[in-house]
């Protein structure tokens, strides 16, 4: 069986793969305690460095691990099927010629999704293409 992920060598003994659900630390069978690939800092003992692709240890399924930045802007950690914090639409319609024909999605600098038309009289005219619900 080929399977992408860590855990490949036992491939047979994984029982589902839940990744898709984002970062959790409960597995949906209720367990919260999972095999994951650490390397350990020398100074502080403590993992320095692991990847985000966890085996449960109940029931064998693939999970997407947490990490210290999966929170919400409020501070509460973001669990794997949390709403959306600010439903909101996208319109990729570009403001200056009126047309998504030329319009692609792409991030500033910031890590901010913004839209780009790049129609030959728009030069690459940068928008915001998110509109609130």
């Amino acid at each position: 069986m080929d399977v992408n992920h860590p855990f490949g060598f036992m491939a047979d003994g994984v029982k589902g793969d839940y990744r898709w659900m984002g970062p959790t630390g409960e597995c949906l069978c209720g367990c919260g305690m999972f095999a994951m690939l650490a390397v350990f800092d020398d100074e502080t003992r403590l993992p320095g460095f692991f990847l985000t692709d966890g085996l449960c240890v109940a029931c064998n399924a693939l999970v997407r691990l947490p990490t210290p930045v999966d929170q919400w802007p409020d501070g509460t950690p973001m669990l794997a099927l949390a709403p959306m914090q600010v439903p909101v639409t996208i319109d990729l319609t570009c403001p200056q010629c009126g047309s998504a024909e030329s319009t692609v999605v792409i991030s500033d600098e910031g890590g901010h999704v913004i839209a780009v038309c790049q129609g030959a009289q728009c030069m690459r005219l940068p928008f915001d293409a998110t509109r609130e619900v």
